[in-house]
């Protein structure tokens, strides 16, 4: 059965997408390096789906909400890309932002997309 779902272990987390998300887009859960008490975080996309991904960060103590990083990333299947983020308190996610124009659409497929340390 189709579905979008968060794929979570105690070294990953991802997010499955292969239904066009709603509001607020669907996003893998957040991951902080401090907080995975991790060296290194590395980000990944994987599936044959089609749709433009966006990794996001959230900067702590701020009030801010989510902000783009590097955005839109359109990464080739199966390719990890290590993220230089040293800063404590830092958050991150990925996934696709709601259907509001081309650019930022989920077409088909299943996606998966997130972080693993």
């Amino acid at each position: 059965m189709a579905g979008n779902a968060k794929l979570n272990g105690p070294r990953y987390k991802y997010a499955k997408i292969d239904t066009a998300p709603g509001s607020g887009g669907y996003w893998s859960d957040s991951v902080s390096m401090s907080k995975e008490n991790a060296n290194q975080l590395f980000f990944s996309r994987s599936g044959a789906g089609v749709g433009t991904v966006v990794i996001q960060y959230q900067l702590p103590h701020t009030g801010a909400g989510w902000i783009d990083y590097d955005s839109p990333i359109s990464l080739v299947d199966g390719v990890r890309c290590r993220l230089d983020d040293m800063a404590a308190g830092v958050k991150w996610r990925a996934g696709i932002e709601e259907d509001t124009s081309a650019d930022d659409t989920y077409t088909s497929g299943t996606i998966i997309v997130g972080f693993d340390w």
